[in-house]
Parts: C-alpha cells; sequence; structure tokens
C-alpha cells in the first residue's frame, strides 16, 4: 500500500489534490486520486502481495488565480 496526503501549506498556497501509484514488476499499476487534505491510498489485493512494487505519485498546490503546481514523489521500490 501507498499513501500520500498533503499536510500543510504556506500561505497563500493551497491544496489541489494528490495522487499515488503502485505498480508491481509485472502487471498494472492501481492508482488513487483525492483532492485538499484528504488521505490517498492505492494498493493491489493479496493475489500480487509478493514481488518487487514501486510507488510514485504527485502533490499538486496552487495559487489564487494561477494554475496548480504539481511536485512529483517517489519512486520508492520494495520486494515484498
Amino acid at each position: 500500500m501507498a499513501t500520500i496526503q498533503l499536510i500543510r501549506c504556506n500561505d497563500p498556497w493551497q491544496p489541489v489534490s494528490a495522487e499515488v501509484c503502485v505498480t508491481p514488476a509485472v502487471g498494472a499499476p492501481k492508482c488513487a486520486k483525492g483532492y485538499g487534505f484528504n488521505v490517498v491510498q492505492a494498493y493491489h489485493g493479496a493475489t500480487s502481495a509478493t514481488g518487487e512494487f514501486t510507488a510514485a505519485g504527485r502533490g499538486c498546490v496552487r495559487r489564487f488565480g494561477l494554475d496548480p503546481v504539481c511536485i512529483p514523489l517517489g519512486p520508492v521500490r520494495a520486494t515484498l
């Protein structure tokens, strides 16, 4: 399971969204997206619980009147 959450923003920045994906060595990624300060979690079920997994995501913030700025997070790899 991979978890991402925007925890705070300095004024005048405001949270927009966060997205996280977990990708097994073989198979399709599982992704989830949330908005604001909500916790976002993505995971693979028990059928794919072994092997190497890669987690990556991004968090996006915005200043009033400007387009969002997104910051990539990861990738982080783990073998289970």
